[in-house]
C-alpha cells in the first residue's frame, strides 16, 4: 500500500491520517514542531524546517504521494516535489496569496467583492482615496482566522491606525476590499479524483465569532437554487485549476431583500477565499456522512475509487469548536465530559491533544444532530458550556 506524506501535523493532518489508516495506507508526517498532534500517531515523523533540504529529501524518499494540511507551507518546498503533490504546487501558490487568488477568480469571471491591490506602504492614503469606506485591508500573505487584516468603518478609524500599518513593512502587498453587508457565510467542500470524478458535499453554513469559526451547520439554511449555484461556481473553480485533490470554497452571501429567505433571486454571491485542503467547517462530515472530507481525500491520495458522499442522518447537524478558553476557565485545566456522555444527540467528540491551551486556539470540536438547525445549535452550545462546569 502507498505511503502518504503530509506536510503539517496538526488536527487536520491527524484526522486525515486516521482516514488513510482505515484504508490500509501508511503515513509520514513533516512538521516544524516536534510536539505536533500527529507526532504521537505515526511511525515516521520528520521534524525540521520547511527549508531543511536534507530532512525534506529523507521525508520525500519515504513517500509515494504528498499533500499538506495548511496553506502557509512555502510554495518552493512543495514545488520541489510537485510530481508527487496533491493538490499540485501552483494551486497552493494561488491560494496562499490573496492577490493571486483575486486575479485567478477575476480571470475566470467568478464573483468577487470590489477590491484594489495595494502594492506597498508608500502613499497608502492616496492609494485608498479611490475606494469608499467601510473597507477591509488584508495582507496578501499569511492571514487566517482574521489575522493580518484591519476593518475600517470610516476614515477616522483608518487615520488612527495608518502610521502603525505603514510601519509594518511585512504587511504589504495587500488587498483592500469593500466591506459588504454580510447575511451569511457558507462553504462548499469539493474534490476531483485522479480519474476525473468531481465530488461535492452539500453546502455548509458557518458562523464566526471574533473572525474565527465558532460553529457550522449542515444542511445550510438556504434554498435549493442558491445551493446549486454555489456548487456550480465551485465546480468551475475545480475545472479552472484542473484540480486533483480536495479544496474548500468560502462564500459570502449578501441578501438584497432582508426580510425574505436566502434565494438565488435576492442574493449577491461573492467568493471569499479558497482553501486547498480539508476545512474546519467539514469536521461535521465525519459522522453525518458515509464518507467524511478526510475519507474522500484519503481515497484520492491512494488512487482508490470514491463515490459521492451521502448524508446518513436526518434533521440538522451542528459542529462547534472547542477553544482554549474551555480549558483555561476550568480550575484544574480539565474538561467536564459528564453531560456529553449522557447526550444521545452527541455524535462526535474530538479533543486534539494540543498543548498548551491558549485563548482562541482550536483545541477540539463536538458535533450533534437534532431535528432542526435551531435545536442542534442550542444543544451544541449547551454541551460546550457544560465542559467548563
Amino acid at each position: 500500500m502507498k505511503t502518504v506524506g503530509i506536510f503539517g501535523g496538526g488536527q487536520l493532518g491527524s484526522m486525515l491520517t486516521q482516514s488513510i489508516f482505515k484504508l490500509g495506507g501508511n503515513v509520514c508526517i513533516y512538521d516544524e514542531s516536534k510536539n505536533s498532534v500527529c507526532s504521537r500517531q505515526v511511525a515516521k515523523f520528520y521534524q525540521g524546517s520547511y527549508h531543511d533540504e536534507t530532512c525534506l529529501q529523507n521525508f520525500n524518499s519515504n513517500c509515494d504521494v504528498l499533500t499538506y494540511e495548511f496553506e502557509n507551507i512555502p510554495y518552493s518546498t512543495i514545488f520541489k516535489f510537485n510530481h508527487k503533490a496533491i493538490p499540485e504546487a501552483t494551486i497552493l501558490k494561488i491560494c496562499q496569496n490573496r492577490i493571486y487568488e483575486k486575479q485567478f477568480l477575476k480571470k475566470h469571471n467568478l464573483p468577487i467583492v470590489r477590491h484594489i491591490i495595494i502594492e506597498n506602504e508608500h502613499n497608502l492614503e492616496e492609494q485608498l482615496s479611490s475606494f469608499t469606506f467601510p473597507l477591509i485591508l488584508k495582507s496578501a500573505k499569511g492571514g487566517y482566522d482574521g489575522k493580518s487584516q484591519y476593518i475600517f468603518n470610516g476614515e477616522a478609524e483608518f487615520k488612527s491606525l495608518a502610521t502603525q500599518i505603514i510601519s509594518n513593512h511585512e504587511f504589504f502587498p495587500a488587498v483592500a476590499e469593500e466591506k459588504i453587508l454580510l447575511t451569511k457565510e457558507v462553504s462548499c467542500i469539493i474534490a476531483q479524483t485522479q480519474d476525473g470524478n468531481i465530488i461535492n458535499f452539500p453546502i455548509i453554513e458557518n458562523i464566526h465569532l471574533d473572525n474565527i469559526l465558532d460553529y457550522s451547520i449542515c444542511p445550510a439554511r438556504i434554498n435549493t437554487d442558491l445551493s446549486k449555484a454555489l456548487i456550480h461556481y465551485s465546480t468551475q473553480i475545480v475545472k479552472a485549476f484542473n484540480l486533483i485533490g480536495l479544496i474548500v470554497i468560502e462564500f459570502f452571501l449578501s441578501s438584497t431583500s432582508p426580510n425574505s429567505d436566502l434565494s438565488l433571486e435576492n442574493t449577491n454571491i461573492f467568493i471569499n477565499e479558497i482553501a486547498p485542503r480539508p476545512h474546519n467547517s467539514g469536521h461535521l462530515t465525519i459522522k453525518a456522512f458515509n464518507l467524511s472530507q478526510f475519507d474522500v481525500l484519503a481515497r484520492i491520495l491512494l488512487n482508490m475509487p470514491c463515490n459521492h458522499p451521502e448524508l446518513i442522518l436526518s434533521g440538522s447537524t451542528c459542529m462547534i469548536n472547542i477553544f482554549g478558553e474551555s480549558f483555561l476557565n476550568n480550575p484544574n485545566g480539565n474538561l467536564n465530559f459528564h453531560n456529553c456522555a449522557l447526550s444521545k444527540n452527541l455524535i462526535d467528540l474530538n479533543i486534539y491533544g494540543k498543548a498548551p491551551a491558549k485563548p482562541g486556539r482550536k483545541m477540539g470540536h463536538l458535533t450533534v444532530n437534532d431535528i432542526d438547525a435551531i435545536s442542534a445549535i442550542e444543544l451544541a452550545k449547551n454541551l460546550k458550556a457544560s465542559l467548563c462546569q
